[in-house]
């Protein structure tokens, strides 16, 4: 039931994205990861899962409105189709998860 409720935060993630920037965000699962890990390691070294959640929010709000503004912006400004812009997500996607 657990893993059902992250697939679905998964795909709310996605979706709500996508009716806001119309950009097919692949990046999401990485997103997810990366604060399922910041908050993981925080309970970890002693902080209160709240606490730790909440750094883990803002870390990965930091990390998304960066790849945002310094990815997606600039090429929907030079008015790229969807098309281009879903394969730039791809290629963001790649670059997290293997960083």
């Amino acid at each position: 039931m657990l893993v059902s409720c992250l697939y679905a935060l998964g795909a709310l993630s996605l979706t709500l994205s996508y009716s806001v920037t119309r950009i097919a965000d692949f990046s999401i699962g990485e997103y997810i990861t990366i604060g399922a890990y910041i908050a993981a390691l925080g309970t970890i070294y002693g902080l209160d899962p709240y606490i730790s959640l909440l750094i883990a929010s803002i870390a990965v709000g930091g990390l998304a409105i960066a790849v945002d503004e310094a990815i997606y912006k600039p090429l929907y400004w030079r008015g790229c189709p969807a098309l281009q812009l879903l394969i730039a997500s791809v290629g963001v996607m790649l670059v997290i998860r293997y960083i």
